[in-house]
């Protein structure tokens, strides 16, 4: 289980590991999980921060047919949780100066200083320095487009003002940062077979 807690200054996260060996979540299940949250996504089953009623539906089946579990909703939704929070966790520990970021072996990079200083400020760091983050692709076609951090975040409960962006002369027709519905395919032991 992931506990995140984010405070004013930017990158600056708190993430903690708190229940490293799941045993209702093995590492084959929820690879598993999230190739079907993945295709789900695809189908268009995640229009908003969570699946629609077809989509919860439709990777609890595939669960159940793989591996003979029945997941309930509230067991489903806190794996979704932690997993979004995995995902921004390591979004933001590879946004940190002095970090280097492999993207096909997923894994971060940095001096040992460097990784001393950010154990401090993430306490997730040691972990992604083992293990890096193999899921992080996956979870960022999930995640990728539901979260907003920095400046012009808002709360879902207010709108986002167009006159602010006029006033700061933000011209975004050119912005090509979000490129969440491109097409990735995501490789693992279990779709190789």
């Amino acid at each position: 289980m992931l506990k995140m807690n984010v405070g004013e200054v930017q990158n600056e996260v708190d993430c903690e590991e708190i229940d490293e060996k799941d045993e209702v979540w093995s590492k084959q299940i929820e690879n598993y999980l999230i190739e079907l949250m993945v295709e789900e996504v695809k189908k268009g089953n995640r229009t908003t921060t969570t699946f629609s009623k077809s989509g919860w539906k439709a990777i609890k089946e595939g669960l159940k047919a793989k591996f003979d579990k029945d997941y309930n909703d509230v067991q489903l939704k806190n794996k979704y949780n932690q997993l979004r929070n995995r995902q921004k966790c390591f979004k933001a520990l590879i946004k940190e100066t002095g970090i280097g970021y492999n993207v096909i072996t997923c894994q971060v990079n940095a001096t040992n200083e460097c990784w001393e200083s950010l154990s401090k400020v993430h306490r997730m760091a040691k972990r992604f320095k083992k293990k890096g983050c193999k899921e992080f692709p996956a979870l960022c076609i999930i995640f990728g487009d539901t979260t907003a951090s920095g400046a012009h975040a808002h709360p879902s409960t207010k709108s986002p003002s167009h006159n602010e962006e006029e006033s700061f002369g933000v011209d975004n027709s050119k912005d090509t940062s979000s490129r969440v519905n491109e097409e990735v395919e995501i490789i693992t032991p279990e779709s190789q077979k």
